[in-house]
């Protein structure tokens, strides 16, 4: 067997897995954290025993009752999963990783080895209490990336990004730490994201502003889209000199009595049609109120 799919209705990996030695593909397994000893922590051992895996997804979910001695409003430490989890799948080339539940504990995160070359695409959804794991900046070869729901992640846990070298799609979504109001300036840099093709921002809560872009950063840039950034004060400076930007798509949702926030809009709007007015650039203003 190559490709398994186990869907979303299977909470634990089938025992036994690894005598599937040849498999590929492995998509919906859910793995509940938190008893050490239980049956599915046996088989998360047993799914590391393969090690041809090109594509795989997981869902790691905080089960009820699991840890002892915290409530809502505490933390507790623990370990997603060791370093060595992942040792050997050297030919991953797709990982997608979903955690549940995980809003109230401390985690150390995703371990992934330096070494898996072959990995093009990325993406982990809400790891609400970690930053952006470093081993990510040793993925030359990866093409697209997505970080969504790092919610206490700081501009800082993001500095790196722009060195990857083949990367050509990047999608960074919800965050929610009130010391994240820009991103870090090397974004705008010469030499930043030099393969880029689609930037997607998403849901920033606190951001005000984008880095200005040199004449040599992104300069492959076809698609721009902030979205949800209500606190964003103005366009990025700059958006001239990205010579292969097609596409512009702003979305907010703003509250219809404040009308320094359609002032705003305004703005933005003019600023994009005044930066390309000599350029075909599809423009894309949608504004929904609350």
């Amino acid at each position: 067997m190559l490709h398994l799919n186990l869907g979303t209705g299977i909470d634990s990996c089938p025992v036994g897995i690894s005598k599937l030695i040849y498999l590929h593909t492995l998509i919906g397994v859910k793995f509940s954290l938190g008893n050490a000893a239980s049956a599915n922590a046996l088989q998360w051992r047993d799914l590391k025993e393969l090690r041809d895996f090109q594509h795989l997804s997981l869902r790691f979910y905080r089960e009820s009752g699991t840890f002892k001695g915290t409530s809502k409003g505490e933390s507790g430490d623990y370990q997603l999963e060791d370093e060595g989890t992942f040792r050997g799948m050297t030919k991953m080339r797709t990982l997608y990783v979903r955690y549940v539940h995980f809003d109230i504990f401390k985690s150390e995160g995703l371990h992934l080895p330096t070494d898996m070359e072959a990995m093009e695409r990325l993406e982990i959804v809400h790891l609400i209490c970690c930053v952006v794991p470093k081993w990510i900046f040793q993925l030359q070869n990866l093409m697209e990336l997505t970080l969504h729901g790092m919610y206490n992640a700081s501009s800082a846990d993001f500095r790196g990004l722009e060195k990857i070298p083949n990367l050509k799609k990047l999608l960074l979504g919800w965050n929610q730490n009130p010391d994240f109001i820009e991103f870090p300036n090397e974004f705008g840099e010469a030499g930043a994201f030099l393969k880029l093709e689609e930037l997607v921002i998403h849901y920033f809560k606190h951001l005000k502003s984008i880095p200005s872009f040199h004449e040599d950063a992104m300069p492959r840039l076809r698609c721009l889209k902030i979205t949800e950034c209500q606190p964003l004060e103005n366009m990025p400076e700059g958006l001239m000199k990205l010579k292969n930007l097609k596409e512009v798509e702003v979305k907010m949702r703003i509250d219809s009595q404040k009308n320094f926030e359609y002032e705003k809009r305004d703005c933005w709007k003019g600023h994009i049609w005044q930066s390309f007015k000599d350029r075909q650039i599809k423009i894309k203003m949608e504004v929904s109120d609350d």
